[in-house]
């Protein structure tokens, strides 16, 4: 019994396709953030409690996780 090998053609791939998946994977990353950031301050009562507040920083920049991904990454 002898051995093949197979030989593949090298082919460059897409830089558009490439970017697309990439823009794609990131999308999923940013959403899955996003939803978890969410369900967190849902869990811990956050966004109740920051209603009608002027947040701390800290805070503020946490919050702001859910809206800035939504408003860059559009929905989907």
């Amino acid at each position: 019994m002898t051995a093949t090998t197979e030989t593949r053609a090298q082919v460059a791939p897409d830089p558009a396709a490439v970017e697309a998946f990439a823009d794609r994977r990131i999308g999923v990353v940013n959403g899955a953030a996003t939803a978890l950031m969410t369900s967190i301050g849902h869990q811990t009562g956050l966004f109740e409690a920051l209603a009608g507040q002027p947040p701390q920083r800290r805070v503020r920049s946490w919050q702001a996780v859910p809206a800035s991904t939504s408003a860059t990454c559009g929905s989907g």
